[in-house]
């Protein structure tokens, strides 16, 4: 995504965080009996991959 939108690589970090945090807001806010079972498991699993990517992506910038 990064190299489609031709931004670098600190463009994508300075503003990842934020992005984490923005996702975490909706973890309750799932209204359907469906979302309620899976929403915030599945958050939960996106925050977990999404922290382990910006950790390559610091590591990959050094």
């Amino acid at each position: 995504m990064v190299e489609y939108r031709k931004a670098s690589l600190d463009a994508l970090l300075t503003r990842f965080l934020k992005g984490m945090e923005g996702i975490t807001r909706i973890w309750e806010t799932f209204r359907t009996q469906t979302g309620k079972i899976y929403g915030p498991d599945f958050i939960d699993r996106g925050i977990e991959i999404g922290m382990k990517f910006y950790t390559a992506m610091l590591e990959l910038k050094s």
